[in-house]
């Protein structure tokens, strides 16, 4: 239920049905993109409107190969045909299956480092609607990074941040303000996308550490919902990837 349009009367209540996905993805786009077509059609199946998949959903690509994966991905509203075919291949689970899809976040071709003009991705969010539109995409802002015994991981050697927020997305869900894991920590910006972008839901699909999940994602999930006063989406990868690293989960 949308608490911007929820009113009093119980028969005036309104309910929007959502799927939200727990992937383990892989090193193949190939069967990263089967997982997700086998997740819209259940969600469609079982009279979702929305399906949200976590960050990083079409591929947790193998060390040194995240530029080499990144495709391109056109401003919104566009669409397709789309030079991208994970985003085309998106598009058209979206329109088969007459569900909007919130794609957490795919790396994204055409960004240089400011110093050394070296390729750099960006880690995008991106909604696309039933009819296979894309409809929104983000940027993500903060980067994250850790160097701890357990781990050790800079989002920064591949990635450039984003310098902008989203406007908030119209979805069946209400105007949606979209954010990526790392960006949790920050209540500036979940209260930006609140008040400024007039959300009524936040997303935060993410691909938390086990070491930071543990201490940190459910308590920082719940401080955006009630500080906000708005629903809280929050997809997220979870278990050992093919790379060896293992997300937290939910």
């Amino acid at each position: 239920q949308n608490p911007d349009t929820h009113n009093k009367t119980a028969a005036s209540k309104t309910t929007t049905k959502i799927a939200v996905a727990q992937l383990c993805s892989t090193a193949s786009k190939a069967s990263n993109l089967v997982t997700i077509f086998k997740l819209a059609a259940s969600a469609s199946s079982n009279n979702c409107s929305m399906l949200f998949l976590p960050e990083v959903a079409t591929l947790l690509p193998p060390k040194g190969t995240t530029i080499d994966n990144a495709e391109p991905i056109p401003p919104p509203p566009s669409s397709p045909p789309f030079e991208s075919t994970t985003l085309q291949t998106l598009s058209e689970i979206a329109k088969r299956n007459s569900l909007h899809i919130s794609v957490g976040s795919m790396h994204e071709s055409g960004a240089v480092d400011a110093d050394t003009d070296e390729p750099r991705v960006w880690n995008t969010s991106l909604v696309i609607d039933d009819k296979g539109d894309l409809i929104g995409k983000y940027r993500k802002v903060h980067l994250f990074s850790i160097d701890t015994e357990m781990t050790k991981l800079s989002e920064a050697s591949t990635t450039v941040g984003g310098t902008s927020l989203s406007p908030s997305i119209p979805t069946p869900l209400g105007p949606l303000g979209l954010a990526i894991c790392y960006d949790l920590r920050f209540p500036y910006l979940s209260t930006s996308l609140r008040h400024s972008k007039n959300s009524s839901c936040l997303i935060y699909p993410s691909a938390f550490t086990v070491e930071t999940g543990l201490r940190d994602w459910e308590v920082l999930l719940r401080s955006r919902a009630i500080e906000n006063q708005c629903w809280v989406v929050a997809a997220a990868q979870v278990g050992r990837h093919d790379n060896g690293r293992k997300s937290y989960g939910h």
